[in-house]
């Protein structure tokens, strides 16, 4: 519902043939993200979460971040580890906020039940360049995170090599 966060949504039951508009507190969704795309800002190491292998245009979207992340002066480990759960992620204390690489439908985790937040690749990106500004609007689809928002040239001024940062996998 984050993605059509200006459309109206309705129900049906076909057994009892019944429909509702459903109501979702989407300022409050939007404010939570907007919250964790301040500590985003504020983060000095990232770690990229690799939830999936299946994702179109995953490993793009892992070379952007990366590029990102470097040009940002953020140090960021690369992380591959299937289902997320608490004890996996507290393994990564030296962390300071999670970036989850995973299928659209599962990309927004509510990481109250992590010790760490976790972000979508686009909130990084709000928090990292400056092409890139919260407007409300909601991006969870690479593609369309690809195409809307190439680096400007201020983003991409600095020419990075992503092999000389750290990177490791588990589980």
């Amino acid at each position: 519902m984050l993605n059509y966060n200006k459309c109206q949504f309705y129900s049906y039951n076909p057994f009892t043939r019944e429909s509702r508009r459903e109501t979702l507190n989407v300022n409050k969704a939007l404010g939570r993200r907007y919250f964790l795309v301040q500590k985003a800002k504020e983060a000095r190491t990232v770690g990229i979460l690799i939830g999936t292998l299946g994702a179109a245009k995953y490993l793009d979207i892992i070379e952007r971040l990366k590029h990102i992340l470097k040009h940002a002066g953020k140090k960021y480990y690369t992380i591959a580890v299937g289902k997320l759960n608490a004890p996996k992620m507290a393994n990564f204390m030296e962390v300071d906020i999670f970036v989850l690489i995973a299928c659209p439908e599962n990309s927004l985790v509510d990481s109250q039940d992590f010790y760490k937040p976790v972000v979508t690749p686009y909130e990084m990106e709000i928090a990292c360049l400056r092409s890139r500004e919260w407007s409300g609007d909601y991006i969870t689809d690479y593609q369309e995170l690809f195409s809307s928002a190439a680096f400007s040239e201020e983003d991409s001024a600095a020419e990075v090599d992503c092999r000389l940062m750290p990177s490791f996998a588990s589980w």
